[in-house]
């Protein structure tokens, strides 16, 4: 799989083999709707799942790139992945 293209709005995924992807990264973000349509719009992701949560927050989602997906939800209290990305924007990460 290679991606194509310049820039967000003009990459394109290329996935000759048909191979597709088995592994579907997952990201918690305490501003989670916010957070999906921020990657929808910049990076050209497609809402497949929307599972809304307490709160306004999101309980599951599954947004795809070509053959790929990620999974985005909310923060969840107490927690063991933790890290932190300037700018107000949150990035859980599991600890060891």
């Amino acid at each position: 799989m290679t991606l194509v293209g310049q820039t967000a709005k003009e990459m394109k995924v290329s996935d000759p083999e048909g191979v597709g992807s088995d592994i579907y990264p997952s990201l918690s973000y305490d501003g989670s709707p916010a957070a999906i349509e921020w990657l929808c719009r910049a990076f050209g992701f497609t809402r497949r799942l929307v599972v809304p949560g307490q709160d306004g927050g999101i309980m599951h989602s599954e947004l795809s790139l070509g053959s790929g997906v990620i999974m985005v939800s909310s923060s969840k209290p107490g927690s063991r992945c933790q890290a932190s990305i300037p700018v107000g924007v949150k990035q859980r990460l599991p600890l060891k």
